[in-house]
């Protein structure tokens, strides 16, 4: 059985495979404009395109990996780009565009995947949009501001099952120490109460 960080992983992954697949379809694209008998008449008309092609190859790339840092700046980052290639390729359908289909496609499962809880809660570490869920509203996670926010723990506690073991933090990782006295989880890495 996997673990809930270990599926938001593969969903993450997912999403960067889906960065890569839109920049090798940017270049795809570019190639079969130059290949179109209209831009072979304009030069500047052909440059621009491949230029256009490749800065959003880069851009896809240099998405889908900064998804790996789970910073909150990286999941907006990859929801922009994907609302905008779902809307390039519903602009682009109406050219009967058969790689407007695929984009379209490819960047509307990107969009569901980074749209799912799990994956908000990995990036989103303060307020989890819940858009599949009961409502539309922020939830905020029970943080306390830091002035009355409860001491680290001096040693480790006991969790609350000895079978069990201990989850790992969404954001970095590392394992989890139970405050009984809290009756939360706490990573002594990141310093936070989950």
């Amino acid at each position: 059985m996997q673990s809930l960080t270990q599926v938001q992983n593969i969903k993450v992954k997912y999403v960067q495979y889906i960065f890569y697949a839109g920049a090798i379809l940017s270049i795809l694209s570019a190639i079969l404009t130059l290949a179109n008998p209209i831009v072979r008449y304009y030069p500047g008309a052909a440059i621009s395109a491949l230029l256009v092609g490749l800065f959003f190859a880069a851009l896809d790339f240099f998405a889908g990996w900064y998804l790996n840092s789970l910073k909150p700046l990286s999941w907006w980052i990859a929801l922009i780009l994907l609302a905008l290639g779902v809307l390039g390729g519903l602009i682009g359908l109406v050219s009967l565009n058969l790689l407007s289909l695929i984009s379209l496609l490819i960047s509307g499962y990107g969009l569901y995947l980074i749209l799912q809880p799990d994956v908000q809660t990995l990036y989103l570490h303060r307020i989890q949009f819940n858009i599949f869920g009961a409502g539309s509203t922020p939830t905020p996670y029970p943080q306390q501001p830091y002035y009355q926010q409860a001491p680290a723990p001096q040693a480790q506690q006991t969790t609350p099952s000895t079978t069990q073991q201990a989850p790992k933090c969404p954001v970095c990782g590392t394992p989890l120490v139970w405050v009984e006295q809290y009756k939360r989880w706490y990573c002594t890495k990141c310093q936070k109460y989950y």
